[in-house]
């Protein structure tokens, strides 16, 4: 898995942002320095699935300010 400690396809550093920003938005530790497992994996799927879900409300958010801006 990406965020795994071992997988080299994200940096370090990109790593420890993307926990930062989970816990700080969710509460949700994601244990980067970690081999996920079960209870690690599903931690990380929970915050995916939350990070998803904020950017869809928001680019539903952006497309019905688009839509209001054509009809003034």
């Amino acid at each position: 898995m990406y965020l795994d400690n071992t997988d080299k396809e994200l940096p370090e550093s990109c790593k420890s942002n993307i926990q930062t920003l989970m816990k700080e938005q969710f509460g949700l530790e994601l244990q980067v320095d970690k081999v996920g497992n079960e209870a690690i994996d599903q931690v990380r799927h929970n915050a995916f699935l939350l990070a998803r879900q904020i950017l869809i409300q928001g680019k539903a958010v952006s497309y019905a300010e688009q839509f209001q801006g054509c009809m003034h």
